[in-house]
């Protein structure tokens, strides 16, 4: 069962070193806090796909954020099988009132970050701290931070587009882009430089302003080498009656000569 309140240093919140090293993984530390057993400063049988499940995060996220914090120092992580403990460093234990710190920070060289002090429940905390409410403090949470799984990284090709033409395609049309700029690179015998592209797409920019229709001048003037285009022409209304009339007396005649020879 979680713990209804959690105490803090005040250090944490207006020592900015703390901010701006945790970041946004301060709302898994503060999990992690509610989840530390009084007498030690330990988290024991640590799950990340628990803590996932719990806080609504993706699991890749909550790995990222765990193993930060333990590269700040401000945690460490003991593998064993199937779980770990999380071990919180400069724990003191609410329930004792000598101040005494369990899990002292490794000391490895160096560190910019000042000791932290971690409370665990204590209903009346001591003077200099701050509550905080974990009830409400994961309930309101979870609907306000919106994490997404890490992203696939973007294609070398759709890079390339983009120095191009100055915008990304859709999405939906990354492979459309890379299948054609792999055509070009097999064309040139090298990999396709923004020189290799921009005239193209100049020469597109005089004939349209759709900047996101690369059909013409990346998959057929790009991949071919050329951008000449067989000209097209446009009949008006009496040119194409009259191409019309021509071609009923042609059939008309053919159908009278047949007629005849019958």
């Amino acid at each position: 069962m979680k713990k209804q309140w959690i105490t803090v240093k005040c250090g944490l919140i207006n020592d900015p070193k703390h901010r701006q090293a945790m970041g946004e993984t301060i709302w898994l530390y503060l999990y992690i806090l509610d989840c530390a057993t009084w007498e030690d400063g330990i988290v024991h049988e640590w799950r990340d796909t628990n803590a996932a499940k719990d806080m609504e995060m993706p699991i890749v996220t909550l790995r990222w954020q765990r193993r930060k914090l333990d590269e700040l120092g401000y945690i460490t992580s003991v593998q064993k099988l199937r779980k770990q403990d999380i071990i919180i460093h400069n724990w003191t234990n609410p329930r004792e009132y000598t101040g005494e710190r369990y899990n002292p920070k490794p000391v490895h060289g160096d560190n910019p970050l000042p000791p932290l002090d971690v409370h665990g429940d204590n209903p009346l905390p001591p003077n200099g701290s701050r509550c905080i409410n974990t009830t409400t403090l994961y309930s309101n949470k979870r609907n306000q931070i919106k994490e997404e799984a890490a992203k696939p990284p973007t294609p070398p090709e759709v890079k390339l587009y983009r120095e191009v033409v100055g915008l990304y395609p859709n999405s939906k049309v990354y492979d459309h882009v890379v299948d054609a700029v792999q055509s070009v690179a097999a064309r040139l015998g090298r990999e396709v430089t923004v020189e290799d592209l921009a005239p193209f797409f100049m020469r597109w920019c005089t004939k349209s302003g759709n900047k996101y229709n690369f059909s013409v001048w990346l998959q057929e003037w790009a991949v071919s080498g050329t951008s000449t285009q067989r000209p097209f022409v446009k009949e008006n209304k009496t040119a194409r009656s009259a191409r019309s009339l021509q071609d009923y007396v042609t059939k008309l005649e053919k159908a009278e000569v047949e007629n005849v020879n019958a």
